[in-house]
């Protein structure tokens, strides 16, 4: 989703299913700006994954760890710069709504 940010921006999404999932979640900013020549991204964007009120994953600055580099690769997700402030998580959700 492309939307001009505030203060923030809530998405929400279900995972269905029996058993858990591994869900990868993004919010890309300056990398669409690099890569993309998206005008006006967000220079470095956060991103916290909650299970009703509770939290279950965040990350700013997603790292290049090789576990999100896998998931970005098993998904066909476009790579994002090691350096980048783009930020990533790969969570193991149960069946239930997230925002």
């Amino acid at each position: 989703m492309l939307k001009p940010l505030g203060t923030g921006f809530t998405v929400g999404f279900f995972v269905g299913g029996n058993g858990t999932k591994n869900v990868l979640v993004r919010a890309i900013g300056p990398t669409l700006g690099t890569a993309f020549g998206v005008p006006g991204v967000v220079s470095d964007p956060q991103l916290t994954l909650y299970s009703g009120q509770t939290a279950t994953a965040a990350n700013d600055n997603w790292g290049g760890g090789s576990t999100l580099g896998s998931a970005f690769s098993s998904v066909g997700a476009f790579v994002l710069p090691t350096t980048s402030r783009d930020a990533a998580v790969v969570a193991g959700l149960s069946p239930g709504g997230y925002t």
